[in-house]
């Protein structure tokens, strides 16, 4: 993981801080006081302003503009992870644009967080805020893939976290459900970085184009605790599902029967 920073007094400036990257043209300093912006990387524009006294940090952050909140604290450490930890994801318009963009770049789903009263505890990270995990469906590891592995480095963002056994479940329009073995890939990304690192996904051509094959991007926190996820499909394939975690033939067979029975109730409701 990237750990690139500025150092004032004491004061280090991280290279990436919550939603926004550094921009060092940016950087001030003024009877002591630390000034600086941080950037959206889809379209730099600027989403924290820091300013940093000896005894008191203010973080401001904007979307184009648009006041979206500040906190104060003695340091920039507290003063992030206290502006994280009562932000509400579930409508925070900066992390609803950066999941729009991001979403952009390809065969993407954006897992958007639970409202404020259904979300389990938040995990905070410095200078993060965020981690986001990145789930990457693979049918077969091929040379692609392993060349993908191979260019990942500790002091770039993506950090590849570990292979897990899975199966994809594929409803057809009868609501009759298949099930196919696949391998998910996950890796840890900051979310300032979470626009980047879908376009190098992206771009390595490592994402499956089929629809139930896409990219799946989650909180880091939700790791253990997610299950299987279910998204809409299209009209010859109404619903996909992936099962993070390997079973047996006969726990298999239960959970693609309890997702056909589920789907048909819904369609007689």
């Amino acid at each position: 993981m990237e750990t690139n920073s500025l150092n004032f007094f004491g004061r280090e400036l991280p290279s990436s801080l919550g939603y926004g990257v550094l921009d060092k043209s940016s950087v001030k300093i003024e009877n002591e006081v630390i000034s600086a912006d941080y950037l959206l990387e889809c379209d730099r524009s600027v989403v924290h302003i820091v300013k940093w006294e000896k005894d008191r940090c203010e973080l401001r952050t904007l979307i184009h503009g648009e006041f979206c909140g500040t906190s104060t604290y003695p340091g920039l450490e507290h003063v992030l992870t206290n502006d994280f930890f009562v932000r509400d994801f579930s409508k925070d318009p900066v992390f609803l644009f950066l999941g729009k963009e991001t979403s952009r770049r390809g065969n993407i789903w954006i897992q958007h967080p639970l409202s404020k009263e259904k979300e389990q505890q938040k995990i905070i990270y410095y200078p993060a805020g965020l981690l986001m995990l990145f789930r990457l469906p693979i049918l077969s590891k091929g040379q692609q893939y392993a060349s993908f592995l191979e260019t990942l480095k500790p002091d770039q963002p993506i950090s590849f976290f570990r292979e897990r056994k899975g199966f994809l479940l594929v409803a057809d329009v009868f609501l009759n459900v298949k099930r196919y073995p696949i391998i998910i890939a996950e890796f840890i990304v900051p979310l300032a970085r979470m626009w980047s690192a879908a376009g190098t996904f992206a771009g390595q051509g490592i994402i499956d184009p089929r629809r139930p094959n896409r990219l799946i991007i989650d909180e880091s926190g939700n790791a253990e605790s997610t299950f299987m996820q279910i998204y809409p499909g299209d009209l010859n394939n109404p619903c996909f599902a992936i099962v993070f975690k390997d079973c047996d033939e006969k726990q298999r067979e239960g959970i693609a029967k309890l997702l056909s029975d589920s789907l048909r109730g819904k369609k007689t409701a």
